[in-house]
C-alpha cells in the first residue's frame, strides 16, 4: 500500500518542530511526564551543526553530523541543551549514535570556550530524545550496557549512556500533550496505524494541513499526501482526504485492468498471427513480445507482411 515519498519523515518532523510551542510541548512530556515547566519563551533556537574536532595528542579528526532539532532551554534557571532525534525505524545502533551526539556537542562547548580559563570551564548539560514513530514496537536496547556483556564484578564501574526513546504509540495523547497540533499529529497517526479500514472512525479527524502533511508522511501513504497537496484549504478533513485517495485509486486501478486486458488481447492476437505464420514461437521471441508497449505492438501489427523469421521480429522492435 506504501508509495515511495517525495517528502522524508525527518525533514517534515525537524520542520515540525521548529515551532517553540511544539517543542516545549514534547521536552515536557519527556523530561516532566507532561507537566507544563518549560514554557515556548524559555526555548532558544541552537545552531543544529555538530560538527566538531577532536584535539589528540596521536592526531586530529574532524566529525561532522546534523542534529534534527535542538534548542536551548532554561530550567531552574539553568542552560540546557536539548535535542529531539526522529527515529522512522528501529535501529540497534541508536545508543551508539546518541551517544557520538552528545560527546559532539561537549567537544564544541570544550573548542569554543577560552583557553585561559579551561580550569573554570563547565559544560552545559546536553539530552537528547528519541522520538519514534514507527510503526513496530521499539524492542532495542535503551541504554548501551543493555546491549553488552559484561561481569557483574565491574558493572557498576561501566560508564553507561541512557537512549531516550519515546514511542509515539504509547503516548496518552490528551493527557500528556497540551499542544493542540502535536495532539493531533500523535493521535492520528496511532489512529492509522490501529486502522482497520472502517472510514468512520476517522470521522472528526480535522486539523492543519501542514500536521496533515507530517501524519501523510511519518504512515507512508503517498496517496493521502497527494490529496493534502491538492487542497486549497488550510484545514484538512483527514476522513475526506482518505476516502478521495481510496476512491481515486480505486478508478485508477479500474483503468489500468482495462488498459491490461486491451494490451493483453492484442499480444494474444499477435502471438496467434505469428505462430500461424512461423511456426512455434522460441521462449526468447515470446518473453520479447510480452514485454512490448502498445507502440511495439503496433510496429509488429505494421510489419506483418515483412516477418518471415524470428529474427525479423527483433528487427522490427529494434
Amino acid at each position: 500500500m506504501n508509495q515511495l515519498l517525495e517528502t522524508k519523515p525527518a525533514d517534515v518532523v525537524a520542520d515540525f518542530l521548529k515551532d517553540k510551542l511544539r517543542f516545549a510541548d514534547f521536552v515536557n512530556l519527556f523530561l516532566f511526564n507532561g507537566r507544563q515547566k518549560i514554557a515556548p519563551s524559555d526555548l532558544l533556537v541552537f545552531d543544529s551543526d555538530s560538527s566538531t574536532v577532536f584535539y589528540q595528542n596521536e592526531g586530529i579528526a574532524s566529525v561532522g553530523k546534523r542534529r534534527d532539532s535542538i534548542m536551548l532551554a532554561k530550567i531552574d534557571d539553568i542552560d540546557v541543551i536539548i535535542a529531539i532525534e526522529h527515529q522512522q525505524a528501529i535501529d540497534y545502533s541508536m545508543p551508539f549514535r546518541v551517544l557520538l551526539y552528545d560527546t559532539i556537542g561537549y567537544n564544541q562547548q570544550y573548542n569554543q570556550s577560552d583557553r585561559n580559563a579551561r580550569r573554570a570551564f563547565h559544560p552545559i548539560p546536553v539530552i537528547t530524545f528519541v522520538l519514534y514513530t514507527g510503526q513496530r514496537h521499539w524492542i532495542q536496547p535503551r541504554t548501551l550496557t543493555d546491549m553488552m556483556k559484561i561481569p557483574e564484578s565491574i558493572r557498576e564501574k561501566i560508564n553507561n549512556w541512557n537512549l531516550n526513546v519515546i514511542d509515539i504509540k504509547t503516548i496518552e495523547v490528551n493527557e500528556k500533550l497540551h499542544c493542540e497540533d502535536n495532539q493531533k499529529v500523535i493521535g492520528a497517526v496511532q489512529q492509522f496505524y490501529c486502522w482497520d479500514g472502517d472510514i468512520s472512525r476517522l470521522t472528526g479527524m480535522v486539523m492543519s494541513k501542514e500536521a496533515a502533511v507530517v501524519v501523510a508522511t511519518i504512515i507512508g501513504e503517498e496517496r493521502i499526501l497527494r490529496m493534502i497537496e491538492q487542497e486549497e484549504k488550510e484545514e484538512i478533513d483527514m476522513c475526506t482526504s482518505v476516502t478521495n485517495a481510496l476512491n481515486k485509486a480505486t478508478l485508477q486501478g479500474e483503468q489500468k485492468g482495462r488498459e491490461l486486458g486491451l494490451k493483453a488481447g492484442k499480444i494474444e492476437v499477435i502471438m496467434n498471427l505469428l505462430k500461424t505464420k512461423l511456426g512455434d514461437l522460441s521462449d526468447e521471441v515470446m518473453n520479447q513480445i510480452q514485454a512490448c508497449n502498445e507502440e511495439q505492438l503496433d510496429l509488429l501489427v505494421n510489419h506483418y507482411a515483412s516477418i518471415n523469421s524470428e529474427q525479423d521480429i527483433f528487427d522490427a522492435l529494434s
